[in-house]
């Protein structure tokens, strides 16, 4: 289960709380809830580094895409890749 994945390069909190009340992009902070959400760690470290390969050539598909270099800077902020 994935969710609050939509890229904003505006946003400073998730849409969403991880925990009861924290909305952090915080990567410590989601893997902790693990348990919460049914899996083990080593589930949500798997689901996290699949999530991370799965956008880390965001911007090479982009350009593929003919997106403008313009519009993909817009979103860079949107990638917040690595703790």
């Amino acid at each position: 289960m994935a969710y609050d994945l939509n890229p904003d390069p505006t946003a400073r909190a998730l849409s969403l709380a991880i925990d009861e009340t924290d909305c952090s992009l915080d990567f410590s902070l989601a893997l902790a809830q693990s348990p919460h959400y049914g899996l083990s760690l080593p589930q949500g470290r798997q689901i996290l580094e699949h999530v991370l390969d799965g956008v880390s050539a965001w911007a090479q598909i982009a350009r593929s895409y003919g997106i403008p270099h313009a519009e993909i800077s817009l979103m860079a902020d949107s990638f917040y890749l690595r703790e």
